[in-house]
């Protein structure tokens, strides 16, 4: 765990997460699959919500011992930093593409949704040289998101897969039947992001 994220606070922010998801408006990925689904949500009480999020992502098998690893609070992350995350892990397989990319346009995107301390570590981060091309031009946040998501859960980062549901719930996106690409890049991602980004999504979250 981080030094300041213990196993009860882990599970306070688990709580906080599922509790988000069971009041949003709209369903959360994947209990917004088909109309009967959405129906059934928009008529639904919170306490029903709350059990179809349980139920749809099988957060009833989680062990106790998952609120005990560190990389855990990652999956716990609010939206905004948790999408984040998801989208400077991508870019962290696409080191070698984003630095040759001299485009305007693609490189002001990453910026803008990064944010300046994340965007300025990735330009300059030293990694294992990659031959991975950037996603289409006209991929959108979630594809960015997803493919990050992929990443780390291929890697082993979150072994448990209500866990990483939850993740993927909470970042608007859903997984379905999209193929985990393992690239062995994810723990040395999650280390250096810790050091770079970890102040602002501590913060985050706390607010």
């Amino acid at each position: 765990m981080s030094a300041t994220t213990t196993p009860e606070q882990c599970l306070l922010d688990y709580r906080k997460r599922v509790l988000a998801l069971a009041r949003q408006a709209d369903p959360p990925p994947p209990l917004c699959r088909g109309a009967a689904l959405r129906r059934a949500w928009a008529g639904a009480a919170p306490m029903r919500r709350h059990d179809a999020v349980v139920a749809a992502l099988g957060l009833d098998a989680l062990p106790a011992a998952c609120f005990g690893d560190a990389d855990s609070e990652l999956a716990l992350l609010d939206p905004e930093p948790l999408r984040r995350m998801l989208l400077a892990r991508a870019l962290y397989s696409r080191l070698d593409a984003l630095r040759h990319c001299v485009e305007r346009a693609p490189r002001q995107w990453f910026a803008e949704r990064l944010g300046q301390p994340v965007w300025q570590w990735l330009r300059g981060c030293v990694a294992a040289p990659s031959r991975m091309p950037l996603l289409a031009r006209d991929a959108d946040a979630s594809a960015w998101h997803l493919d990050g998501w992929c990443r780390l859960v291929a890697d082993g980062v979150w072994p448990w897969p209500g866990l990483a549901r939850l993740a993927a719930a909470s970042a608007g996106v859903d997984p379905g039947d999209a193929a985990l690409t393992a690239d062995a890049r994810s723990r040395d991602f999650v280390s250096q992001w810790r050091a770079v980004a970890q102040p602002d999504t501590a913060g985050e979250s706390a607010a």
